[in-house]
Order: structure tokens, then sequence, then C-alpha cells
């Protein structure tokens, strides 16, 4: 049985039977693309994939053993609008990302299931693992809904991720 939740929350990881392709959803997008915005209400596609791997490499800590200040990292989760205007940054955010995802599916193979999560009430590997799968997918569709309202969807075929 938890061979097969492994693999149902690795697939989730990618998407798979869930959602669009989660780095595929990236494939594409210049850091200018990455910027902008729909409307002033809404949230850019840098501002949502830096909130995503923010909280990604933060849960993938709490699985290792890490104690977390939750206050500590209030307001943290955003990006700072200067980190934004260095075009380079984009392509090491989408590198991150694809990083955190492959950590994220080899701690699902080295890890307990069961195994607590210090720092977070009640908290096991497979739980920060589906909270993890989950945050992940909700946001991804953010992504692809400002893509689609930016003009920049579907992705390109030709192009690799983060160009």
């Amino acid at each position: 049985m938890e061979d097969i939740l492994v693999k149902i929350i690795k697939d989730s990881f990618m998407g798979k039977n869930t959602h669009y392709n989660t780095l595929e959803a990236l494939r594409g997008l210049s850091a200018k693309d990455a910027r902008a915005k729909p409307s002033p209400e809404t949230r850019s596609i840098w501002e949502t994939l830096y909130h995503i791997v923010f909280w990604h490499n933060i849960i993938l800590e709490l699985i290792q053993g890490a104690e977390v200040d939750w206050k500590a990292l209030q307001g943290k989760d955003w990006p700072k609008p200067d980190k934004m205007n260095v075009d380079s940054e984009w392509d090491i955010l989408c590198r991150a990302f694809a990083i955190a995802i492959d950590q994220a599916q080899d701690l699902l193979e080295k890890e307990p299931l069961t195994k607590p999560t210090p720092g977070w009430t009640d908290g096991t590997v497979v739980k920060a693992m589906m909270v993890l799968a989950q945050h992940n997918s909700y946001h991804i569709g953010q992504i692809v809904t400002t893509r689609r309202l930016l003009g920049k969807w579907p992705p390109p075929k030709e192009v690799s991720l983060g160009e």
C-alpha cells in the first residue's frame, strides 16, 4: 500500500492525473512574461512561482527534521519587487523549482511515510507531502490561468523551462 501511495504522490508533483504537467506549465516564459499581471489585483507568475518554491523548500526542510519558526516566515513567502527586476533570477527560480520537485520525489523514496515531522503538530511525512502536492497543484492552476489571461498559453513546444 505504501508503494502505491508514494507513486500517487510522486505523480501528483508532476501533475499526472490531476493537472497540466507542473514544469511544462512554465515552459517558454520569459522573465518579462513572468512579471506581467493581467490586472493590478492579480499576482504575476513570478510571484506565484516564488511562493510555491518558498513553501516547497520549507516543507522539505521540515520533513528532514528542521525546526520551523512559522512566525518568522510570515510575509517572506512572496518576492520583493527588486528581486523580480533581474531577468536571470527568473531562470534561477525555474531551476530551483525543478530541483525542489526532484528533492521531494527523492525524499518520498527515502523517508517512512509515518515518520513524524517535528515542528508541525500531528505532522507526518505523508501529510507534509500531500500538503506540498496540493499547494503546488493549486498554484500551478493559477499560473496556467494567468498565462491564459496574458495570451501566453499553450506553452511552446520548442523551448525549454524558463525561456
